[in-house]
């Protein structure tokens, strides 16, 4: 379980179809040593991350009267990985679906909650991960 942040631009295309980009950080790893300091013995912890670039998604929605709006996605990119403990980095392949939905809380403004699965190929292994989130989005 990690936190994640995230920055998202996007363009609405049609009501039903958006396509956006996103950056997103995330813990992905954990390791963990044993180092010797002047004699003793002292166990390090250090946490590898992934720095997901998600190159394009389309955002489908469901258009409907009203300020509740849901969506599905679907979009594919790519990720660097750095391990625990690691001076070299990693290049990952992303996939991404997702479901959510939006409330409209002022004409530019939404606040939603989203569930997102990813798929991320990395060193010819295959991983998966779940994201749950809040979100908010201001619109123009």
């Amino acid at each position: 379980m990690a936190v994640v942040g995230e920055l998202t631009l996007g363009w609405r295309i049609l009501p039903f179809l958006a396509l956006h980009t996103s950056v997103s950080s995330f813990a992905h790893d954990a390791g963990q040593r044993t180092v010797t300091v002047e004699g003793q013995d002292i166990d390090e912890v250090a946490v590898g991350r992934v720095t997901a670039f998600d190159l394009a998604t389309a955002r489908f929605f469901l258009p409907r009267p009203g300020r509740f709006e849901p969506w599905a996605e679907i979009g594919g990119g790519v990720g660097v990985r750095r391990g625990p403990f690691a001076d070299t980095r990693e290049a990952a392949g992303l996939a991404r679906f997702g479901v959510g939905a939006d409330l409209w809380l002022a004409p530019t403004f939404t606040a939603g909650a989203s569930a997102a699965y990813r798929l991320m190929v990395l060193d010819n292994t295959v991983g998966h991960g779940l994201r749950v989130g809040l979100d908010l989005g201001i619109h123009w």
